[in-house]
């Protein structure tokens, strides 16, 4: 099945173009994460986090992983993607998710270079701004030609003195394991504004 396996193409370019793609649906999974309210109850779990390190890279509900993979397995079938651009997509953007959430700062330089093609950590702080301004950019995976081309995207030089986490969700007892597995079922909370 998928458009690769109905035309011609060298097995080199099969497989750059099925990462390609793949990282697309990762980046449309991310930003309807975002913007459908009922998959935003599941990928909120990963916002609340107050501290980005590594380990934010994994704090997602089950749910959250679900819905990703619905994205990745519908653009894999339409393309024809392979079990090995599979394999190799999911080990470099489980690699790119440990590096984008990583306590490190670079040079803004540095990091407005790498910006230029892949996700770098300071442009993905930005994301996870506690600021809805920044939260809803840098969706990007592996790199952030997405985020340039459909117009989300947030210089690296904004990820410096980020406040980390989600508004009206510090409570303690909400950021345990099963605060976290229940946050989804939850009303969303809002914090008055003065």
């Amino acid at each position: 099945l998928g458009l690769l396996r109905a035309v011609e193409v060298h097995p080199l370019a099969a497989m750059a173009v099925a990462i390609l793609v793949l990282d697309f649906a990762t980046y449309v999974a991310h930003v309807a994460m975002h913007e459908i309210p009922g998959f935003w109850r599941y990928h909120r779990v990963h916002h609340t986090d107050p501290a980005l390190d590594v380990t934010t890279t994994v704090r997602q509900h089950p749910g959250d992983g679900v819905i990703r993979y619905a994205f990745l397995t519908v653009f894999a079938v339409a393309i024809g993607a392979s079990s090995m651009a599979f394999a190799i997509y999911r080990i470099w953007s489980a690699l790119q998710g440990l590096l984008e959430h990583a306590n490190i700062r670079l040079p803004v330089r540095l990091d407005n270079a790498l910006a230029l093609i892949i996700v770098s950590p300071n442009m993905h702080k930005v994301h996870h701004s506690r600021d809805e301004r920044f939260t809803d950019t840098n969706y990007g995976n592996l790199t952030s030609l997405w985020d340039r081309l459909f117009l989300t995207f947030t210089p690296a030089a904004e990820g410096q003195d980020i406040d980390y986490g989600l508004d009206g969700y510090d409570d303690p007892a909400t950021l345990t394991t099963r605060g976290l597995l229940a946050l989804p079922w939850r009303e969303e909370r809002t914090v008055a504004t003065s």
